[in-house]
């Protein structure tokens, strides 16, 4: 798994969506494959590495970056139409992100793809003869929609796999505890502490007379090196009345 924590994005006039940071991601990852094709796998061919997504937005831009990597033979497909292919390897794009499928659940609609759908997973899942790479927001995957319990398991697997990339299972069971938090309680466990006006301000004066007390030990010090007491208008004054009264004025309101 390879995390694209990033936006999807819906065109004024069109139902699709993409999603550039799983673009930009997958086409990393196929360049990478290129260059390191395992052995076992024998036939090296880009015709034998599969890429399926729900979106048709989505494949119009992977196939247009490919193209500018001189890898347009790659297959790239709505999931719909790969029925009955196979692939030595599929490349899975999730596209969805939680906020726009949040947003989309409030007007009635829980169409969000494989993050909804069983059956297009598993005709997704089932393509691949050796490897398959999924690209998304793992905290979506694992929060919205039907599916959410599957890709929470499939995660699972990619951890105890060490093939869980560019997020960590701690994280991901913060962010979704804190999700859960949210939505029964109204809590967010990862806030900052909630610290009572009067308290905060009580804290902001002990600093200041703390700070006003250093002030007067030093200007003291100083001032007992010149000489252990000082003249001034209107008279001499002891130094250590005189260091009372700073002491008195800082701790005044």
């Amino acid at each position: 798994f390879f995390t694209a924590r990033g936006e999807d994005t819906q065109d004024p006039n069109s139902t699709s969506y993409y999603n550039n940071y799983e673009v930009a991601e997958i086409i990393d990852r196929l360049q990478e494959l290129k260059e390191d094709w395992p052995q076992v796998w024998d036939h090296k061919e880009d015709i034998e590495v599969g890429v399926v997504t729900p979106y048709h937005d989505q494949v119009l831009r992977l196939r247009t970056e490919l193209r500018k990597k001189r890898l347009s033979n790659i297959s790239v497909e709505r999931v719909q139409n790969v029925q009955g292919k196979q692939y030595r390897v599929i490349f899975i794009s999730i596209v969805r992100t939680r906020d726009s499928c949040l947003s989309k659940e409030d007007e009635g609609r829980t169409d969000f793809g494989f993050l909804s759908s069983a059956k297009l997973l598993n005709t997704a899942l089932t393509r691949a003869q050796s490897l398959v790479a999924v690209i998304g927001d793992p905290v979506t995957m694992c929060s919205v929609g039907r599916n959410r319990i599957l890709w929470k398991r499939f995660l699972e697997i990619c951890k105890t796999q060490d093939s869980l990339y560019g997020y960590t299972w701690d994280d991901l069971t913060n962010n979704l505890a804190a999700i859960e938090l949210k939505t029964i309680y109204g809590l967010n466990p990862l806030a900052k502490e909630f610290v009572p006006l009067h308290q905060m301000l009580q804290n902001q004066q002990q600093r200041g007379i703390a700070a006003g007390l250093s002030m007067a030990a030093a200007n003291s010090g100083a001032l007992a090196a010149v000489g252990g007491n000082f003249a001034g208008v209107g008279g001499s004054f002891d130094q250590q009345h005189w260091m009372y009264q700073q002491q008195q004025r800082m701790m005044s309101p």
